[in-house]
């Protein structure tokens, strides 16, 4: 045995394993406390030349190259280059010469995302783990030679090619339906001695574990998928938490660095006590209950947006402070942004201006907008501004690009679906026609069709929110998409009515104040 007890005889002979095929220490490291897991029992950098050098476990010898490598296979954390996969492919005799384990997993066949023992459990394994390949078209073993190395290439019929080929939008609906969290991933075709395989790259997650819609957490073993142990799910859940600190304090830091310390305050969200370079001030108790914050980059079905809006006025205490009463804070979400524009809210300019900031930063495409330029008094050219201003300071540049296509194009466009056209002209209830999932479409494609005639303003908008909300309770994630959409044309004909309506409010004054001139003697 080691002298040494903070480390097995296994692993030093792994690590001068690791050493004769000239792997960078730190890369060793890394794998070692990967293998090793609880954070508790990780051992530091000067252990990896100390082994080297023969100062702790001289008379222990190196394990085989092959045992290394199966090693730095399964717990290696360093990601992949650009020609990483092209590495994996690599084959004798139509032969892998890897083989299934923590990060590889081969499948024979492929025949949709929407599988689950097939496909969405191993990419839910995989990314609670440290991500992994999932090869389709490759045999786990030769029933022949069942002593053989690696996976055999068999290949995939075209059909199952075109599965393997689906647009991106229907896996993440298969992916979202299923999980809380998203999961990256990324595919790859390839073709070898003339056979077509696929190949399925799951990213390991940054939000760990991912929880499947029946509450199960599975978790990628060597060569298997299963429900995760305790240990792992203790480790996980430390690993997050320590991360969770690290980042929460990286982004204090960022925001006093951004601020400038004189102009930085922390805020005790228990005792609602505020301590600045310059003093204190307090937040009354019985408002802290009301305020929440709301984690940062979830701006999607059921979370908020990174955004929180504190109204009131300064009232004195006495004369030595004051405090801030403050009215009941909004977390803005996708639920505060519609249930604005369903209620028609009377909100100021500055707060119309944080809700268009957060829309502009959502994934989502389809949203009210113009209703929260005409409340923050933007023109479109104004909007578009704001909007351009944002893109460079946030990360989420990407999502501010599709609202200012939006706007640009004057999206979105009239369609021709008369369907239900006649229930809407006489305020028909929309959701007593929905019998399945593809009437919801049907309805939504007719709000699409109509003209400003066709309607009255209170009742439309009082159906697409039912529409919204059948939609939401009954996680018809799928169609929620198009009634979105609908929702945003219907905002696009009231922003052009209203515009219309002002302009020619602002004739009729231009033309009063110019009859009133000519009376002037």
């Amino acid at each position: 045995m080691s002298k040494n007890p903070n480390i097995t005889d296994y692993e030093i002979g792994i690590i001068k394993a690791l050493i004769d095929i000239e792997i960078p220490n730190q890369e060793i490291l890394g794998c070692i406390n990967h293998y090793r897991g609880n954070i508790k029992n990780h051992i530091n950098s000067g252990r990896i030349p100390d082994i080297k050098q023969g100062r702790i476990g001289k008379e222990i010898m190196a394990l085989s190259e092959r045992e290394a490598r199966d090693f730095l296979e399964r717990y290696s954390t360093f990601e992949l280059k650009a020609d990483g996969l092209e590495s994996l492919l690599s084959h004798t005799n139509l032969t892998l010469h890897i083989k299934e384990n923590e990060k590889i997993e081969f499948k024979k066949s492929f025949h949709g995302f929407k599988n689950w023992d097939k496909v969405l459990k191993p990419i839910q394994g995989m990314a609670n783990n440290c991500g992994g390949y999932i090869f389709f078209g490759i045999e786990e073993k030769d029933e022949i030679n069942k002593d053989h190395e690696g996976g055999k290439i068999l290949g995939l019929e075209e059909k199952q090619v075109n599965y393997f080929n689906v647009d991106s939008r229907e896996i993440s609906n298969h992916l979202n339906s299923y999980f809380q969290e998203e999961i990256k991933i990324e595919r790859f075709e390839r073709e070898i001695e003339g056979k077509t395989i696929c190949v399925l790259r799951v990213y390991e997650s940054d939000n760990k574990p991912i929880i499947n819609k029946n509450g199960e957490i599975f978790y990628r073993y060597n060569g298997q998928v299963a429900k995760i142990q305790k240990l792992d799910l203790v480790r996980i859940l430390r690993q997050q938490q320590e991360k969770n600190v690290m980042l929460t304090l990286n982004k204090h830091l960022e925001t006093i660095l951004k601020n400038g310390v004189e102009n930085s305050a922390i805020l005790n969200i228990q005792t609602g006590d505020v301590s600045g370079k310059s003093g204190n001030f307090l937040i009354e108790k019985e408002l802290l209950k009301d305020i929440h914050f709301i984690k940062e980059g979830h701006f999607v079905e059921k979370n908020g947006a990174p955004a929180l809006i504190l109204r009131g006025e300064i009232k004195p205490i006495d004369n030595i402070g004051t405090v801030t009463s403050v009215h009941i804070p909004k977390s803005i979400n996708e639920t505060e942004i519609y249930r604005c524009f369903f209620n028609q809210d009377e909100i100021s300019p500055q707060e119309a201006k944080e809700y268009l900031k957060t829309l502009s930063e959502s994934q989502m495409y389809w949203l009210p907008i113009r209703y929260f330029m005409k409340k923050a008094n933007l023109s479109l050219e104004e909007t578009l501004i704001f909007f351009e201003t944002l893109k460079q300071e946030t990360q989420k540049s990407k999502n501010v690009e599709k609202k200012i296509s939006n706007l640009q194009k004057n999206d979105p466009q009239k369609e021709n679906n008369c369907l239900f056209l006649d229930q809407i002209k006489n305020q028909a209830k929309l959701t007593t026609f929905i019998k399945k999932d593809s009437d919801i479409e049907k309805i939504a494609r007719s709000i699409l069709s109509l003209e400003p005639q066709d309607f009255e303003v209170s009742y439309i908008i009082q159906e697409v929110k039912s529409l919204y909300d059948f939609c939401r309770e009954n996680e018809k994630k799928t169609q929620i998409s198009i009634v979105r959409k609908a929702i945003a044309y219907i905002d696009k004909i009231l922003f052009d009515q209203r515009l219309m309506e002002k302009e020619v409010k602002n004739q009729m004054e231009h033309y009063s104040k110019v009859e009133k001139s000519k009376n002037i003697p």
